[in-house]
């Protein structure tokens, strides 16, 4: 199975005192017992997000779940890491203009939106719904 995990998910997993702590490592561990090849993809956009946003979590060991995020992510290869191209940011452009005309979705968002439609991935790892506005499924 391949998931994409918006940075709302990464936060919650990492920072245990984030309201949606427990549900991220209840999800992530039925994901893990139900598929044996599960692959989490996250993107540039959304490292950046998580990385900062763990960073100013804590005062003190904000820094620390930063560097535990990083380290599963590169080091541990925990998630598929993809760049977002010059086609995926020209079609998050797209996406961003159409819906925020009603809507206040972020750059980031859009570009997973983007990468979800030109890779075909149909689930996601959020507690945003902006992902199911746009017609993606909710793993929870």
């Amino acid at each position: 199975m391949k998931v994409f995990a918006d940075t709302g998910f990464f936060i919650a997993y990492y920072n245990h005192k984030d309201q949606f702590h427990h549900n991220a490592q209840q999800i992530l561990k039925i994901l893990k017992s139900q598929y044996q090849e599960l692959e989490i993809l996250l993107t540039d956009y959304v490292y950046d997000e998580a990385l900062i946003a763990l960073l100013k979590s804590h005062p003190k060991i904000g820094y620390k779940r930063a560097e535990t995020f990083d380290r599963d992510v590169f080091i541990k290869r925990k998630v598929t890491f993809i760049f977002i191209s010059e086609s995926l940011f020209q079609s998050a452009r797209t996406i961003f203009f159409r819906y925020n005309k009603d809507k206040i979705w972020s750059f980031t968002d859009c570009t997973s939106f983007a990468l979800m439609k030109d890779y075909g991935l149909r689930d996601v790892l959020t507690f945003d719904s902006n992902f199911k506005e746009m017609g993606f499924r909710i793993v929870r």
